[in-house]
């Protein structure tokens, strides 16, 4: 994950500060998973893909993801509205990876070449390691999602950056923007010497979300 100039004109923000200085997305350790509807800021078990969104900055923020004790199907339930977890490997207690294809939201899935495309879906991974632990989710939407970029950044706020733009490739082209913020590509970043997490949302080009990707890294104690 690469990123470029910071928004300066709205400020540098949480962007780089210590993760101890953060107030738009603090990160803290946890003993136990709490339920979704007993965090700050989160709705409960979501039925909407804002909802989603809401639960997932409050799951990063208070440090959940990085808990191998998150990673139970009703959590999943209860932050993200979840219905179905495809485990792609036996869990284990260091390792946890699976696929999330079906969420109970108001957005109803679209057909797409005659298959049936569920509005959002997610991959996750979690490993413990002697000397850290990371977790890195990657959710994906389609157009009729009622998410778009003001959307996100009332939400996560203007703190962001815009990412590096992608190579051209030949094998990709990108429709031209049909809304201000269409195709844009932002990040939102924070670390100090124990802990660090990167946020990439990418955009349709009528400026609807298209992709959440989440890395977290929390390092051992010496």
């Amino acid at each position: 994950m690469g990123w470029i100039a910071p928004n300066t004109a709205l400020g540098i923000g949480c962007v780089f500060l210590s993760v101890a200085a953060l107030s738009c997305l603090p990160m803290s350790a946890l003993t136990k998973v709490p339920e979704a509807r007993d965090l700050q800021g989160a709705v409960g078990r979501p039925t909407t893909i804002l909802g989603i969104m809401q639960n997932l900055k409050a799951a990063i923020s208070t440090g959940v993801l990085l808990q191998e004790g998150f990673y139970l199907e009703k959590n999943f339930e209860s932050y993200f509205g979840a219905t179905v977890v495809d485990w792609r490997k036996k869990p284990a207690l260091d390792f946890r990876s699976g696929y999330l294809p079906a969420f109970a939201t108001s957005t109803p899935p679209r057909t797409i070449g005659g298959s049936k495309i569920e509005a959002i879906s997610a991959t996750f991974l979690y490993r413990a390691e002697p000397d850290k632990v990371t977790a890195v989710w990657s959710f994906v939407l389609t157009e009729s999602s009622e998410v778009d970029f003001e959307s996100i950044e009332s939400l996560y706020g203007r703190d962001w950056q815009l990412a590096l733009p992608e190579l051209p490739s030949v094998h990709r082209k990108q429709a031209v923007a049909t809304r201000p913020h269409g195709n844009s590509h932002i990040v939102y970043a924070g670390s100090d010497d124990r802990q660090s997490y990167e946020i990439e949302f990418r955009f349709y080009p009528n400026a609807t979300l298209l992709t959440v990707d989440v890395a977290l890294e929390r390092k051992a104690h010496p």
